[in-house]
């Protein structure tokens, strides 16, 4: 089985939830999470754009446990490292960089492993749910609630919408309000075959956040591999 490891220290700057029991153990060291299939570890470029005009950019690890519902995103920022994880619906930051703020919440975080896992067809999503569409970017979308996918855990107070093309197959778009009611776009495409995971995996990821400052995330992904060992 693969594990999923992370070192937790000091809370701080973003939400936080309970440490998650569910098939895990708490050490000194850190977090270890069970995963039942392969784990899928991504090299991610990210790059916020604020309204103000400024970017960031940065380089992470994610590291998704799909059948555990669970997320572990690291980066090493010039202040020092930084790290957050979802596991089962709960979120916790361990340490955040300044500029990365905006991805490190519980729903930007749910939207990425949520995308991941419908869209590279870890979770099966159902068919001939109604005549519920959507209109976005000129294209209609059949809207999904999550609740009817029971593998997705979702934070509690939380809505998830997946949103399949119509006449299509994948879902690649997801929308996520979280208990304050602000909402995230998030968007996956540019999809490639990973090879040695017999997967189709979105390698871009483009997150809209709404708000008074709104800002736009970009995430691109430049490797892919099961249990560490490099694919493309």
């Amino acid at each position: 089985m693969g594990v999923l490891a992370m070192i937790v220290g000091a809370m701080c700057g973003c939400q936080q939830a309970s440490q998650p029991a569910e098939r895990s153990e708490a050490t000194d060291s850190g977090l270890i999470i069970e995963c039942e299939e392969p784990e899928l570890v991504a090299e991610a470029v990210l790059r916020v754009y604020r309204a103000d005009g400024s970017r960031y950019l940065t380089e992470q690890q994610h590291r998704i446990c799909v059948g555990a519902s669970h997320l572990v995103i690291t980066g090493d920022e010039p202040g020092g490292p930084c790290a957050w994880w979802l596991h089962n619906g709960q979120f916790a930051a361990v340490r955040t960089a300044p500029g990365a703020e905006s991805l490190c919440t519980a729903a930007t975080a749910q939207a990425i492993l949520s995308l991941m896992a419908v869209s590279g067809g870890f979770v099966a999503t159902p068919t001939g749910t109604g005549d519920a569409l959507e209109r976005i970017d000129g294209q209609s979308y059949e809207a999904i609630d999550a609740a009817l996918v029971p593998a997705l855990a979702v934070p509690e107070g939380f809505t998830v919408t997946l949103l399949r093309p119509v006449a299509q197959a994948r879902v690649d778009r997801v929308r996520v309000v979280d208990a304050r009611k602000r909402s995230i776009l998030a968007h996956a495409f540019n999809f490639e075959r990973v090879a040695q995971m017999d997967r189709i995996l979105p390698t871009r990821i483009e997150i809209r956040l709404s708000g008074p400052d709104p800002v736009r995330l970009d995430l691109e992904y430049v490797d892919f591999s099961p249990m560490g060992r490099r694919t493309r």
